[in-house]
């Protein structure tokens, strides 16, 4: 996910965190177990830096169009 997030696949991103969500709702209730729950805090990081990341490439796209808009203008 980390990869293809890095190389602006987002739609495929997309699909699999819903599946990882979709699995990660099932073994909620075996969060007491180490191995599943250091997988939950994986995926809430990846998350966490998916967002980070959109918003960050957003913010850039919002630069280059306000930088062309003002010579256009």
């Amino acid at each position: 996910i980390k990869m293809m997030a890095s190389g602006y696949h987002y739609r495929e991103v997309a699909n699999l965190m819903e599946a990882v969500k979709q699995l990660m709702n099932h073994f909620e209730k075996y969060t007491n177990i180490p191995k599943v729950s250091e997988i939950k805090t994986r995926v809430m990081t990846i998350q966490k830096d998916l967002k980070i990341h959109v918003h960050a490439v957003f913010q850039e796209i919002g630069q280059v169009c306000a930088f062309f808009l003002f010579f256009i203008a």
